[in-house]
C-alpha cells in the first residue's frame, strides 16, 4: 500500500473505532457439557423461568452458550454466568416470527444434570440438528482480540468523512470510498479490517446490507442496537442458507445491565 492518504484515513478509522472483542473459535477438542462454552447441544438451564420456546410452542433449539465463569471475558459483557442464544428449529432459524430467545443465567445451580433437565423436559436430540445451521455440538474458545470497523456497518460513510474531513479538509463531501481511492478501492476494502468469522462484540459483518438501518420501535420511531452481542458465520461446520452469517445485536446500556430483552436477531446469505 504506497497511497499516504489511504494510509492516513485508514489510521483514522482504526483509532476511531477500536475496540475490544472476542474472537470465538471451534475447538472440537473442547467439552460440549451443559456448563461448557459451545455451539448447539444441550443447554444449561435452571428451574426458575420457563423455558424459550417459539411460536408454535415448541421448544428452541441452542445456538450457542457462553460460560463467562469459565471462559473469562471483560465487560461491557457479563464477566460470570450463562449467556445463551436460541433460535426455533423451522425453515428460517426463528427469523420470520422473531422466534429467538437471548438468556441469561447470572446464578448458576452446579446441581443440574442431564437428568434433572430431562425432568424439565429440557433435552437435546442431534436429529434435531439435521437441517439446523450447527450439525452437531462443538467446544469454543474466546480469543481476545482488538478490533476496529469495516464498510459492512452502516455508521461506515459517516466514520470514513469525518476521516476524509481530517485528512484532506479540501475534499468536498459526501465522498464515497469508491469515488476517492478509485481504481485503488480494492486496496483500500483488503486493508480494512476482516469482521467475518464468530465473535462476541466486534463490528459486523453481513452479506447483504446492515439490517439496523430498517429498525423501528411500536410507535415507528428510529432506534438502534449499537452494538454486536454475537456473530455466528458459516465455515466447514456450520452453515446459514447459502454461506451466511447471523448477527445478535443489543444496545451497549442493556448490556452493561445485563437485560436481554431488547435483542435484534438476523441473519441472511448470498
Amino acid at each position: 500500500m504506497e497511497n499516504e492518504t489511504m494510509k492516513k484515513i485508514l489510521a483514522f478509522i482504526e483509532a476511531e473505532t477500536t475496540q475490544n472483542a472476542y474472537r470465538v473459535e471451534v475447538d472440537t477438542d473442547a467439552p460440549t457439557g451443559i456448563f461448557d462454552s459451545k455451539f448447539a447441544g444441550l443447554p444449561y438451564w435452571g428451574n426458575t423461568k420457563p423455558y424459550p420456546t417459539d411460536i408454535n410452542g415448541n421448544p428452541m433449539l441452542l445456538l450457542a452458550q457462553f460460560h463467562f465463569d469459565k471462559d473469562k471475558v471483560a465487560a461491557p459483557l457479563p464477566t460470570t454466568g450463562i449467556l445463551q442464544f436460541f433460535i426455533a428449529n423451522d425453515d428460517c432459524w426463528g427469523i420470520q416470527n422473531d422466534d429467538f430467545a437471548v438468556v441469561y443465567h447470572e446464578q448458576i445451580d452446579t446441581s443440574i444434570t442431564e437428568q434433572k433437565l430431562a425432568e424439565m423436559g429440557v433435552t437435546f436430540c442431534i436429529d434435531d440438528l439435521e437441517m439446523f445451521p450447527v450439525g452437531e455440538p462443538c467446544g469454543v474458545r474466546l480469543i481476545p482480540q482488538t478490533v476496529s470497523m469495516d464498510m459492512s456497518d452502516t455508521r461506515f460513510l459517516s466514520i470514513f468523512e469525518k476521516a476524509v474531513k481530517a485528512v484532506l479538509p479540501e475534499q468536498p463531501l459526501p465522498c464515497q470510498p469508491e469515488d476517492l481511492f478509485a481504481e485503488d478501492f480494492d486496496d483500500f476494502y483488503d486493508n480494512l479490517f476482516d469482521t467475518t468469522g464468530h465473535w462476541l462484540l466486534g463490528y459486523p459483518y453481513f452479506t447483504q446490507y446492515d439490517p439496523r438501518g430498517d429498525s423501528e420501535d411500536i410507535e415507528g420511531e428510529p432506534i438502534f442496537h449499537d452494538t454486536l452481542l454475537f456473530q455466528m458465520d458459516s465455515d466447514d461446520d456450520i452453515m446459514w442458507g447459502d454461506v451466511g452469517v447471523a448477527n445478535f445485536f443489543i444496545n451497549k446500556k442493556d448490556l452493561q445491565n445485563k437485560n436481554f430483552d431488547d435483542v435484534l436477531y438476523s441473519w441472511d446469505c448470498c
